[in-house]
């Protein structure tokens, strides 16, 4: 836990999209289950991927459980209400940008994070990840058009020329 508990904190506060009670929690999780695990830990390669990793599984299975009680909820309610949108001091509407990012897949919002809050490159995305480099291209494709086209039904088309993604930027950064 000393060599990698503060690194796994930022993550897993990342990995909850800035929500600190879901992120201590994930945290905790991930902790425990390295606990019990801890053969699987210690013969790892990348100790802190197998972490990494757990962790994003417990928000992959999260996300999923919340994805059934939204389709349940939308079969068995009648009507959902209408949530105020936030207000800023200076009495502008503000886009709680959290709340279009919990809707993404997982995955997909993982690489935009990553590449937007944490900008790394397509590189060091591949080597967080463990995944392909065409792979990191499309997660951030597919999480910026749906983010995109999430903000623009809901009425926010003003801001759709800031999700325009040069992919350059990334690949030879």
């Amino acid at each position: 836990m000393a060599t990698y508990g503060d690194r796994l904190t930022r993550d897993c506060f990342r990995l909850s999209v800035g929500n600190q009670l879901e992120a201590d929690d994930l945290f905790q999780d991930t902790w425990e289950t390295a606990l019990k695990r801890f053969a699987k830990l210690r013969e790892a390669d990348d100790q802190y991927r197998w972490l990494y990793s757990t962790a994003f599984n417990f928000v992959r299975r999260s996300w999923y459980r919340q994805r059934i009680q939204r389709r349940y909820l939308a079969v068995n309610s009648t009507e959902l209400p209408d949530l105020p949108a936030p207000v800023q001091h200076d009495g502008t509407f503000a886009i709680d940008i959290n709340s279009y990012l919990r809707r993404l897949k997982p995955h997909d919002r993982e690489v935009l994070l990553l590449t937007v809050w944490e900008e790394l490159t397509d590189a060091e995305i591949v080597e967080r990840l463990g995944i392909k480099e065409n792979a990191v291209r499309t997660r951030r494709h597919r999480a910026m058009r749906k983010l995109k086209d999430l903000l623009m039904r809901d009425g926010y088309t003003e801001f759709s020329h800031c999700l325009a993604f040069d992919e350059t930027e990334t690949s030879n950064a």
